[in-house]
């Protein structure tokens, strides 16, 4: 419950200093990521201009840097950026050594109903 009103608060003061500012939207200052000592972790950083709070899976976060356990297969990883009534989706593709951050557009094509829609043009492979 703390926690939780806590989190709220920090949101909301995080909101409040974003009002004053002209331009609101989100923009991708720094991606940075690198393996533990024990290559075992990715640690990736990063920094948003005028987020609020981000959400990497289903964990909502305040903080600019996420630890990622190192799987042999690639794995991918949604992550929400939020801001003063904006949100831009990202997908983190983690690799063995990479981490790639890739922008979801908004109307974006999923291979199940891409051939459906658009058959005269082939996916990249």
């Amino acid at each position: 419950m703390f926690n939780n009103v806590f989190f709220q608060y920090q949101i909301i003061s995080r909101m409040l200093r974003l009002l004053p500012r002209r331009s609101r939207s989100l923009r991708l200052v720094y991606f940075q990521h690198s393996l533990s000592s024990d290559e075992k972790f990715v640690i990736v950083r990063y920094r948003f201009s005028n987020a609020a709070y981000y959400k990497v899976g289903n964990i909502r976060l305040l903080s600019r840097s996420i630890k990622i356990g190192v799987t042999e297969t690639e794995q991918n990883i949604s992550m929400t950026v939020y801001g003063f009534f904006r949100k831009t989706a990202y997908i983190l593709t983690v690799k063995k050594n990479d981490v790639y951050l890739t922008r979801v557009a908004k109307n974006s094509i999923t291979p199940a109903n891409y051939e459906n829609n658009y058959p005269h043009i082939m996916l990249p492979v």
